[in-house]
């Protein structure tokens, strides 16, 4: 983890959280929910991981999605579900993606410690 990635995303963070979640009444276990994502991540891989929260946690999806398509480093902008643009990214490119999303998840995560 490079906690000037975190960092940086927290803004961004702060955005997704008041776009999709409304910013107010939090669940308690979204946190929860975000830190076994990224050990889903590291355990099975991005695409499986992202694959059982789109199917079984969808706000937390939803979150990570306004993040990407939101980060004014991207330099590509993709629309579209979060699964379907991974499915499709290049395996050079796979690596930066997951990286970037763990950012994403450790920034939601601290962010809604403000929240909560």
């Amino acid at each position: 983890m490079d906690k000037r990635s975190v960092e940086k995303y927290m803004p961004l963070a702060d955005d997704a959280i008041k776009a999709v979640l409304g910013g107010k009444d939090l669940e308690k276990t979204y946190r929860s929910k975000l830190s076994a994502f990224g050990a889903a991540v590291i355990m099975s891989g991005l695409l499986p991981a992202v694959a059982y929260y789109e199917k079984n946690e969808e706000k937390i999806i939803r979150l990570l999605e306004y993040m990407y398509q939101n980060d004014p480093d991207r330099k590509e902008k993709s629309e579209g579900n979060l699964f379907g643009i991974i499915k499709d990214v290049d395996d050079k490119k796979e690596d930066t993606l997951k990286e970037d999303i763990i950012h994403y998840s450790i920034s939601l995560k601290l962010v809604m410690n403000l929240y909560i």
